[in-house]
Formats: structure tokens, C-alpha cells, sequence
């Protein structure tokens, strides 16, 4: 009795393991599928599991930025654009407390707001660029079937730090040379208020 259940046990492990190679073959043939080749690693990061693109650890005192590139051909080039991609969100996200900051200033200076975020923000990512340093790294490849061959893509995901001295350092120095094309006090005023609050604002984003 105990025999004849193992025979009919290990039948039905066969026929599963048969079953799924042969599912995954077909999915695999199929124009316009795409699958799972391959990954950097057995298990997935937290970091990339949780979703979150930007935070503040105080702990150890750094920022984290998650930058990620789909559809890339080589993992090299496609981790850059991912680091590029953390940068630019970065830089976004100062643009945001930036833009809520100067809303309540009166309609008249809205053209001269605009043109000191553009240069506030392009020195602040300037600064910030060989501050911000990649600490991990992981990749998807997938296999893709477009009907005509088959090929393969990556996506890149990268985990991109940044100390909350050399944040700080990076603003105060954009402000301090932005106030020099500023001729409006009631905006020089308000510039140097944001150098206060700006880093409070980023601390509280997670």
C-alpha cells in the first residue's frame, strides 16, 4: 500500500515539474510574451519591493533615491540611466518644496519665480552630482517574443545615497549664487527662508 502511494506521489511531482517546464516553453513562443530569463539575485531587495522612489534614514543621516531604467539592451549603460533617472527625481522633489514655498508670493513675480527655480534647480543638481553615489544594484532580464525573434531586455533598478551634509552644502551654495541674479528683495528674502525649510520638508518625505 505504502508503495503503490509513493509511485503515484512521485507521478504526480513529475507530472507537475512536466506540466510547468512545458507552460513556460509555450508562454515563451508565444508572439508578444515576456518573460522572466534571469535576475542579479535569488531574492528581490526590499528596497525595490517596497515601491518607494525617495527617504531619509536618519540614522545613519543620508538620503535614499531609487532610480530605474525599462527595456534596456546592456546592463552597464542602462544602470547610468537609472542613476541618472534618481538624480533627476531628486531634483524634482526640490523643485516641488520650492514651487509650494513661493505660491503664496504675489502673482506680479510669477516670471521671475519661474526663471530662479529653473536656475535654483539646475545649480542644485549640479552641486549634487558626484555627491550622489550608487550602493546597490539589481536587474530583471526578460525574453521577448515580437513574433519575428526573440530578444532580451533588462530592467535596472539602482539604490543611490547621498550624505545630509552634502545635500545641505549643495542647496545653500545654489542659493547663495542664485541670489545674485535677484534683484527683488521680497524673493531674496523668502530664498533665504528656504534654505531653512527645504531641508526640514525632505526630511519628512519617506
Amino acid at each position: 500500500m505504502k508503495k503503490s502511494i509513493l509511485i503515484v506521489s512521485s507521478l504526480v511531482i513529475i507530472f507537475i515539474i512536466n506540466n510547468c517546464s512545458s507552460s513556460r516553453i509555450e508562454s515563451e513562443n508565444i508572439p508578444g510574451s515576456k518573460v522572466i530569463f534571469a535576475t542579479s539575485s535569488e531574492t528581490e531587495p526590499e528596497w525595490v519591493k517596497s515601491g518607494k522612489i525617495f527617504w531619509y534614514e536618519p540614522k545613519d543621516e543620508k538620503y535614499y533615491i531609487v532610480g530605474i531604467a525599462n527595456n534596456q539592451s546592456d546592463v552597464g549603460f542602462g544602470a547610468a540611466i537609472a542613476q541618472a533617472y534618481a538624480l533627476k527625481n531628486l531634483a524634482q522633489k526640490i523643485q516641488t518644496i520650492f514651487n509650494s514655498n513661493f505660491a503664496l508670493i504675489e502673482v506680479g513675480n510669477s516670471e521671475d519665480i519661474h526663471n530662479l527655480s529653473e536656475l535654483l534647480i539646475s545649480v542644485i543638481t549640479k552641486n549634487i552630482q558626484m555627491s550622489v553615489v550608487m550602493s546597490e544594484q539589481y536587474w530583471k532580464e526578460w525574453q521577448m517574443n515580437n513574433g519575428y525573434q526573440i530578444k532580451h531586455v533588462y530592467d535596472i533598478y539602482t539604490l543611490n545615497q547621498i550624505t545630509k551634509k552634502d545635500l545641505e552644502r549643495a542647496i545653500s551654495l545654489a542659493i547663495e549664487s542664485s541670489k545674485n541674479n535677484v534683484i527683488n528683495p521680497d524673493l531674496r528674502t523668502r530664498l533665504d527662508k528656504f534654505k531653512q525649510e527645504v531641508q526640514s520638508n525632505l526630511n519628512n518625505q519617506n
